[in-house]
């Protein structure tokens, strides 16, 4: 693959070669061929996103499965991983705009009655 190639979830998914069996290393699959397309050591490329060398190898290797979402966006900027795609592989929802301000209001008010009238 060329250096451009920005990959997706369902590709890791698809072309890794692994079953997922309730375990799924989907950030660990886009992260490692990424570094390696990049041609950085784990050393490197940790250095670049501010962990260290471990931390990246347990993400690599699916120990580690949730980081945290700034360390994913800087893995997003650094190596030129859609944000949204490094989001679906953890499980972590997007936040793509910020709600209507009285939408909001109105649905806060709505929780917090709903939790006066439970006591």
């Amino acid at each position: 693959m060329n250096k451009g190639t920005i990959y997706t979830a369902y590709e890791a998914r698809t072309t890794s070669g692994h079953h997922d069996y309730g375990h799924s290393n989907h950030l660990g699959i886009l992260i490692k061929r990424k570094r390696q397309e990049l041609g950085d050591s784990q050393e490197v490329m940790a250095g670049k996103l501010g962990i260290t060398r471990a931390h990246l190898s347990n993400i690599e290797n699916g120990i580690y499965t949730r980081p945290s979402p700034v360390m994913l966006g800087k893995a997003s900027k650094i190596m030129n991983i859609d944000i949204n795609d490094l989001y679906t592989a953890t499980g972590y929802v997007p936040y793509t705009e910020l709600p209507n301000l009285r939408a909001y209001l109105i649905a806060s008010i709505l929780v917090a009655g709903a939790r006066d009238r439970r006591d």
